[in-house]
């Protein structure tokens, strides 16, 4: 895991220990390994906050809710601000959370098993 000793990152370990591990999928315990818990977490946080934005903006659009929109305009940038914040406090490398971000789209999007009409038929 990744902590901060006296303003600087320590370098990831080649192993993460449990403790790192407890609750990860399967999927991303090398992303974890890579780019340390805590920017995992964030990164994957940030993407899953951004697609329930995206499902509660359709369903705000079709109610024609302003009230709606705007209170989901509102979250979304706290979010956006907190995550900003705490990237900014970690001195995390822009460039690095954007290729933790493609790295985690792409192990997710392999993680996840296709439908297929076989699978389909079965049930």
């Amino acid at each position: 895991m990744t902590e901060e000793l006296n303003g600087a990152e320590a370098p990831q370990t080649d192993q993460p220990t449990q403790d790192d591990l407890d609750g990860i999928p399967e999927w991303a315990h090398p992303l974890v390994k890579q780019y340390g818990r805590s920017m995992f977490a964030l990164v994957l946080n940030a993407g899953m906050s951004q697609q329930a934005a995206a499902v509660l903006n359709e369903i705000v659009s079709k109610h024609r809710s302003i009230h709606g929109q705007r209170a989901l305009a509102i979250l979304a940038d706290a979010f956006n601000q907190v995550s900003n914040a705490y990237a900014e406090a970690k001195k995390w490398d822009p460039e690095l959370l954007a290729q933790c971000d493609r790295d985690c789209q792409l192990a997710f999007s392999k993680s996840v098993q296709p439908v297929t009409p076989a699978i389909l038929l079965a049930h």
